[in-house]
């Protein structure tokens, strides 16, 4: 146990420490929203990807330490924005990626953090409280929403976006999750702030990307590369797909990223999501180089299937949650939040008056 958990540091630290602070939320927000003069900005947060952080611990002074603080991040964005005349709608994303939408194809997908998840039951119990409690609280609170679901958050994210389901604004995403590197490429508007999840890490290693630089910012993470030039966007799901998501369980094909790249480049525009394109172009790029013992095109169809955003979507779909959208519903009680804030989070209280 030891060996394997930290349990010198306290979960409410960890969770902490995972804010954007404000001088780095104020360089990233100027970067990708200089030229944006709209007054309201719709924030996603990804929560999965945050509490599956804390299952690295043991460590809790407060039980209701996650509800609590997960409200106040609400609270500390909402309060950034505010500052700058921008009033925040937030969306936190819970994708617990227990659906087989992506283990059918890719049946290693996630399996560090699940069983990272399922070793830790000590703070997996605490995590389902603190999830009830969320349910239980979010409604009452203006403008924040809980959506839950069993697939990847950033399916969840990109349909909320779609439907327009909160309304048309800016899109801001905070995740440190590999698989967010292709929401920008799906939904535009998209900007995602992506923060390093290490506690230990001396230096802030915060940055942002979006549908310009998507592809590189994720090759520059797995690989440590620096591209110049231009690239396809739209044929990241291909070169993910390539070269695997490593803290995801999906190790790289053997096939590296240079050539990753040349043959991405021969996929026409327009089919960068066509399977069957994806299929043809692989074949007949590895046949007329020669390349031998390198992964079969059906092997190279699953995997994309698995990981591309727009199949996942596809699929997201035919799921019964995808019409469930009771998570919009507000209620108003005042007295019954600051009842619960008082007599749940007397050591760790909510900071109500930032929401």
């Amino acid at each position: 146990m030891d060996n394997q958990y930290d349990n010198r540091t306290a979960i409410d630290n960890v969770l902490y420490w995972q804010f954007v602070k404000y001088n780095t939320l104020s360089k990233l927000v100027y970067n990708e929203y200089a030229t944006d003069d709209s007054d309201v900005i719709n924030v996603y947060i990804d929560l999965y990807q945050i509490l599956v952080t804390i299952h690295r611990y043991t460590k809790i002074n407060n039980y209701f330490c996650i509800c609590a603080i997960v409200i106040n991040y609400c609270a500390h964005l909402r309060h950034f924005f505010k500052k700058l005349n921008v009033y925040a709608n937030i969306v936190l994303v819970y994708g617990d990626k227990s659906s087989t939408n992506i283990t059918q194809f890719i049946p290693e997908y996630n399996t560090f953090y699940k069983n990272r998840i399922k070793s830790n039951g000590k703070i997996n119990s605490v995590v389902k409280s603190n999830m009830e409690l969320l349910r239980k609280l979010i409604p009452y609170l203006p403008n924040i929403y809980l959506r839950e679901g069993t697939v990847e958050s950033a399916v969840i994210m990109h349909d909320i976006i779609q439907r327009k389901l909160i309304g048309v604004a800016p899109s801001l995403v905070i995740s440190n999750s590999l698989y967010m590197y292709q929401l920008p490429i799906f939904s535009k508007s998209v900007k995602v702030i992506k923060k390093s999840n290490s506690i230990k890490m001396q230096e802030d290693t915060t940055y942002s990307y979006n549908n310009f630089n998507a592809l590189e910012a994720y090759l520059f993470e797995v690989k440590n590369v620096s591209l110049r030039g231009r690239f396809n966007q739209n044929t990241l799901s291909f070169i993910m797909s390539i070269l695997g998501i490593p803290k995801l369980s999906v190790l790289s094909m053997g096939v590296n990223y240079k050539t990753a790249l040349r043959i991405a480049n021969n996929i026409p525009i327009g089919y960068e999501h066509d399977c069957d394109v994806i299929g043809e172009i692989y074949d007949e790029y590895i046949t007329k180089n020669k390349m031998k013992n390198k992964p079969s095109v059906e092997s190279i169809i699953n995997r994309f299937k698995g990981i591309d955003l727009g199949y996942q979507y596809s699929l997201y779909k035919l799921l019964p949650e995808y019409s469930e959208t009771s998570f919009l519903n507000k209620l108003e009680d005042k007295d019954a939040v600051h009842y619960i804030n008082n007599n749940y989070f007397e050591k760790c209280p909510i900071y109500l008056d930032e929401l």
